[in-house]
Formats: structure tokens, sequence, C-alpha cells
């Protein structure tokens, strides 16, 4: 086992290196182009043998088999410097398509990592923040994608490895790191918990979600009341007061933040998180759970726990 596992990494070694190692054994070692295609073809079908034929999979040691016998037969340098060329353009198609289709792949991968987005009030935070890092990608791989088809026509070898081997790595790095910054921003912006005291129009995003109506949260609904819903409420409850009795939860709500004069101020701790908050003077009261369900703010999730899902690629 221990023998595969150490193949398996020399696999993935080279197809990472690849400049690397067009580099070495052209101008280092001078070995025959033809040479050097049936080594590519060989660490291509060895990949398939220790990962299997799933192209899915391995469509990196698909796109290096292909090019290895283009090589072989044209018996041409520049056809090995395609590969980076065809693996920037297979990683544009994986970003672009689905954000075209409405779905960026950054966030399928947040939320296949982190089930927990999916019913989190702060979602539209995250998706937005997942949908400009997609965005940036595609800049990134476009503009990698022109460069790597400037230089394999019109340049060196070394300029060449130079770029596919250090500068593109040194860029993916700043993005990565970049990404780190952004999302950990993000959950900090989405997660954070508002005590009573604390509300305000500003202190979380418009589209936020407070609660639902009926028995099943469903993202978009139009039964769905968000921080900006609570608020434009709360300034018309303001300008016609009403003795009427609340009929649910978030009625109740409306009306306790346009009074000042609250009822219970002494008997709970007016600091705790305000939907605990409410709900506890609601059911103090005697009053039925009602159709309206407060989306209660998860506690903070772990950022590497999403970004884990944002970067496996």
């Amino acid at each position: 086992m221990k023998g595969k596992g150490a193949v398996r990494v020399f696999l993935i070694a080279v197809l990472i290196t690849y400049p690397v190692f067009v580099f070495l054994a052209l101008m280092v070692f001078h070995l025959p182009i033809s040479i050097v295609s049936l080594g590519m073809l060989v660490i291509a079908v060895a990949y398939f043998g220790f990962f299997g034929t799933d192209g899915k999979k391995n469509w990196n040691a698909i796109i290096l088999g292909v090019i290895a016998v283009i090589v072989l037969i044209t018996q041409s340098e520049m056809v090995l410097k395609f590969y980076p060329i065809a693996i920037t353009l297979v990683f544009l198609v994986m970003f672009a398509v689905p954000m075209i289709k409405g779905k960026p792949i950054i966030t399928r991968f947040a939320m296949m990592m982190d089930p927990a987005i999916e019913t989190h009030p702060g979602r539209g935070i995250l998706e937005r923040c997942c949908l400009g890092l997609n965005i940036a990608w595609c800049v990134h791989l476009v503009i990698s994608l022109g460069i790597n088809i400037a230089i394999s026509f019109g340049s060196t070898l070394e300029v060449w490895t130079i770029y596919n081997a250090v500068i593109s790595y040194l860029v993916m790095g700043i993005l990565i790191a970049l990404q780190f910054l952004v999302i950990w921003l993000a959950n900090r912006k989405a997660d954070k918990k508002i005590s009573f005291n604390d509300m305000s129009p500003s202190a979380r995003p418009r589209d936020y979600i407070v609660g639902y109506y009926g028995q099943d949260y469903e993202y978009k609904s139009p039964e769905n009341r968000t921080w900006g819903d609570l608020f434009d409420a709360l300034e018309g409850s303001r300008v016609r007061k009403t003795d009427e009795k609340p009929v649910d939860l978030w009625f109740f709500t409306i009306m306790l933040l346009s009074d000042n004069d609250y009822p219970g101020r002494d008997g709970i701790d007016v600091t705790m998180e305000y939907t605990s908050f409410i709900t506890k003077l609601w059911e103090r009261q005697g009053n039925p759970e009602g159709d309206f369900h407060f989306l209660v703010c998860p506690e903070k999730r772990k950022v590497k726990d999403l970004l884990r899902g944002i970067c496996a690629r």
C-alpha cells in the first residue's frame, strides 16, 4: 500500500509540475522528443491504472495522453506547450458554464461541504460572495489562457516554463489567500448575532432572512420576511400606532420594536439574541406558536469548512 501511495503522489506531482518535467527533459537531459512523448503517454496510462478510468476525475490525464500522441506523431516541441492551455480552458469552462446557468461552481462546492448554508438566514451574503469569487477566477483564467497562448507561439521554452511553473502558481496562491479573507469577512457579516438592544436597519443586509411563514422553510419564498421587511414595517407602525392585539409573532415583533415600553423588560435579559428574546416574550403571554417562525442565526461556523468546499477542485 505504501508503494502504491508513493506512485500516486509521484504521478500527481508530475502532472502538477508538467512544465518543469518538459524543461528538464528537453533542456537539461536533452532527451529526444519521441522519448519525452512516450514518457508522457506512460504517465497518462499509469494515472488511469492507479486512479481508475472515470473521465470526470481523470480529464487531466486524458489531455496529457492526447497531447503525448499528437507530439509522438508530429514530433513538434510546440505541441508540448499546449497542455497548460488545455487545462486552463477546461477550468474556465468548469467555472463559467455553471455560473451562466445560475449556480456558480464555488457556490455548489460551498453548499456541498457546508449544508448549513441551505437554511442560513445570511445565505444571500454568502451567495454573492461566492459569485464574486467565481467571477474573479474566470477573469484570472481568461488572462492566464491569453498569456499561455501568446508565450506558446511566440516565446522560448524557458519563458514558458517560468510562467507556468512559477508565476501562475504564485498568482493562484494569492487568489486563494484572498478567497480565505473574503469568505472570512462574509462569514463574520452573515453569522454575527445581534442583541435586542443593538437592532438597527444597518446591523444586517436588507435581504438577510428574519423568518418565514408556514411549517417548512424555503429559500426565496415570497412568504419569507427579511431584515429590510422588518424595518420597513417598523417605520410604518411608528406612523400609525395601533392598539390591535398582534395576531402572530411577526406582528408582535413589529409592535414590540415600535414601543419603547415593551412588556417584560425587567423579567428578561434584553441583551440576549433578539430572536430568543422576542420569542420568550411571545410565549410568556400565552400566545400560540402561530404560522410565523424565526430563522434563528446559527452559531459561527468554521471558515475552513466552507473554504474546504470552495477550494476543492
